[in-house]
């Protein structure tokens, strides 16, 4: 007979041979409709939920991730704007610049207002979807995966190798999903406050886009300008923490339904059932006839 999960049984459905749990009688131990489980065979409504989450999360990390580039690519653009203008403006400082270079200037500045708008544009949408997906998992973490849960697990009748096993068990699963509890609740803290700092720097851009001049290489364009570019800069950044951030609290999500699928997945695998009618009844002793 195959021996049950937790290794103290053979899983016996109608007499207990083999069986070396002292408190087992018989019948059930590690079986699901009668065959011997592993918490992976267990699979009901809440493990396919579980599951489709960990796809959802796997889904929400590429997301992150093409975010991440894409700011990336936005900081080294405007890191060569912010070159090529100062190298200009330097020549038109210094009176070495012909009026070609003016020209070449003014329709640089131009162009760069023009991206300037643009990828404010873009970075308000990057922030709307990184504050959703900030969002993300933690209603079905907190509503449905947790509270499936017995938190910690007690079992119920007189105790056998194979409920302390399965104890032992939950109880070193419980230990992880807490850490990574704990984990996500420094992390959601953080990213508040990251998310903070990104929304007041945006408000900083959008003065400086709205500030920037489409003409002349004069002291006040170069400050607005070298204004409009630190503040993009320093909103490009807070957006880069953000997806950093983000990356590290999915990871974390991720681990907490993986723990609590397994925490799940082990608790419905049952233990030793006393079976009544093996249990050899006390005799009765006979009534005294008066």
């Amino acid at each position: 007979m195959p021996r049950c999960w937790w290794g103290y049984c053979d899983c016996p459905t109608t007499t207990p041979q083999g069986a070396s749990c002292s408190e087992h009688a018989g019948f059930g131990c590690g079986l699901r409709n009668g065959q011997a489980v592993r918490p992976a065979d267990v699979r009901d409504v809440t493990t396919g939920e579980m599951e489709r989450a960990l796809l959802a999360i796997d889904l929400d990390d590429r997301k992150i991730g093409s975010i991440s580039r894409e700011n990336e690519r936005r900081i080294r653009a405007m890191q060569i704007w912010r070159r090529e203008m100062g190298e200009a403006h330097d020549r038109l400082r210094d009176g070495t610049a012909t009026p070609q270079d003016r020209q070449r200037y003014t329709r640089a500045l131009r162009r760069l207002r023009q991206e300037m708008r643009r990828w404010e544009n873009e970075l308000d949408a990057t922030v709307a979807k990184l504050e959703q997906l900030a969002e993300s998992m933690d209603a079905f973490i907190d509503n449905t995966a947790l509270p499936a849960l017995q938190r910690p697990f007690t079992g119920s009748g007189k105790p056998c190798e194979c409920l302390i096993e399965k104890q032992a068990q939950l109880a070193a699963i419980n230990a992880r999903l807490s850490a990574e509890l704990a984990r996500r609740a420094q992390l959601q803290v953080q990213l508040r406050a990251a998310l903070d700092q990104l929304v007041l720097a945006m408000a900083l851009l959008a003065v400086a886009a709205l500030l920037l001049p489409g003409t002349g290489p004069t002291p006040l364009v170069l400050f607005i300008f070298i204004m409009a570019l630190v503040a993009f800069l320093l909103a490009a950044a807070r957006a880069s923490a953000v997806a950093a951030i983000l990356s590290l609290l999915t990871d974390c999500r991720r681990q907490i339904v993986r723990n609590a699928l397994l925490y799940y997945r082990t608790q419905l695998i049952p233990t030793c059932s006393r079976d009544k009618a093996a249990r050899r009844r006390k005799p009765r002793r006979p009534r005294e006839r008066g």
